[in-house]
């Protein structure tokens, strides 16, 4: 009888723990603090610890097994995920001291640029080996990189005085960075031309996937901004020369404009580790390839 009182005790001990730690830690986040700016110390903070993170998931991990590969690829699109849900919900609630309310945020619906990686990587976590899974692996190591990095180097949109907020986009970026340059450096993905077009083919699919919603979603009678990757035909980009380029061009030309220097970049950073794709030579090509 005693046993079975110590454990109930010591259940609803860990139960009340549990719980208070939990407040505790929605209380942290809901907490603010003085907003962020480039390059300042919670900026750098971040800079710093993705360059550790990297160099140590590279050199101590470069040779993770595919099982450890799939499990880091789900653990990095779980987090984002997870810390996404929190960033909606902080968003779309609003508590008057009385009452609560829903208002959702469709400005910050998740499917910017910048969103894409956690959804590709949660499908390269589970989709079997092949020619598409390794592109999905692509495109984290090369447009998810590059867009991290882009947000990283020009992060003052992104800040607010929310310290949970400020933390998931610190998170969110930097881990798409980390995961992308682990990818491109350690060779999981394949310096092959196969890959880096297939890379620009989910790009381009995520870009149509956002502007079919672009054009649909405010049909439906939302009275709000909706502008996913900043391309929607019906309001301005906030990007800078984008948003002095459009409607003073065609739509399709613009469109064009946002598509192109994106590939580019994505191309150059895949030459960059792979840089025998420059070369006209099949033979250097070939061994290259059986090399990796």
């Amino acid at each position: 009888m005693e046993a079975c009182y110590n454990e109930l005790y010591t259940s609803q001990r860990i139960k009340v723990l549990f719980m208070n730690t939990f407040e505790s830690l929605l209380l942290f986040l809901e907490g603010t603090m003085e907003r962020p700016t480039a390059f300042g110390w919670f900026h750098l903070l971040f800079w710093g610890i993705t360059i550790l993170c990297t160099v140590l998931l590279c050199v101590y991990a470069k040779n993770m097994s595919l099982s450890g590969e799939r499990s880091l690829l789900f653990c990095y699109a779980l987090l984002c995920l997870v810390m996404e849900t929190y960033k909606q919900l902080v968003f779309s609630f609003e508590y008057d001291g009385t009452a609560v309310a829903w208002h959702y945020q469709w400005y910050a619906f998740p499917f910017q640029f910048c969103s894409t990686p956690m959804y590709v990587a949660l499908l390269a976590a589970f989709w079997r080996e092949g020619n598409l899974r390794n592109a999905f692996k692509t495109y984290l190591a090369t447009f998810g990189a590059f867009a991290g990095i882009l947000v990283m180097f020009n992060p003052d949109s992104c800040f607010v005085e929310e310290i949970g907020i400020n933390l998931q986009t610190m998170i969110h970026h930097t881990g798409q960075i980390i995961l992308g340059l682990y990818l491109l450096i350690t060779h999981k993905t394949k310096g092959v031309y196969r890959s880096i077009l297939g890379a620009m083919g989910v790009f381009l699919a995520c870009v149509a996937i956002a502007e079919v919603m672009n054009v649909l979603f405010p049909l439906s009678g939302i009275d709000q901004t909706f502008n996913m990757f900043f391309i929607s035909p019906y309001f301005q980009s906030p990007l800078p020369v984008y948003s002095s380029l459009y409607p003073g061009i065609p739509f399709a030309l613009y469109l064009f404009l946002y598509i192109l220097p994106f590939c580019a970049a994505a191309w150059m950073l895949y030459v960059l580790r792979y840089p025998h794709l420059l070369s006209c030579k099949r033979t250097i090509i070939q061994k290259n390839n059986d090399i990796v």
